[in-house]
């Protein structure tokens, strides 16, 4: 059986996962740690912002591994050696 992945879905999942969880990390470095009413911290807003940072970063680290994979999977499938099955019947 022949593969015939380029590995072009990987590429184009990776590279939007990595963009959604760079936007996500971004939205939590800018979002807002105090009420609206104080100048103090809010411990659930940092908690909110955390939570953002993290899951956007463990996004892009995750879209940065599926580009990379979809980017050398070619790569390794021209390196490999093919090996041609031959139709042999036997005559008996």
């Amino acid at each position: 059986m022949e593969s015939t992945s380029n590995g072009s879905t990987l590429r184009a999942a990776g590279g939007t996962l990595l963009a959604l969880g760079l936007l996500l990390a971004l939205a939590g470095f800018a979002m807002t740690t105090t009420a609206e009413y104080s100048d103090t911290l809010n411990i659930g807003l940092l908690n909110d912002q955390t939570n953002r940072i993290l899951a956007g970063g463990f996004s892009a680290v995750c879209g940065a591994v599926l580009f990379a994979a979809g980017a050398i999977i070619p790569v390794i499938g021209k390196l490999l050696p093919t090996t041609e099955t031959e139709n042999t019947q036997c005559d008996s």
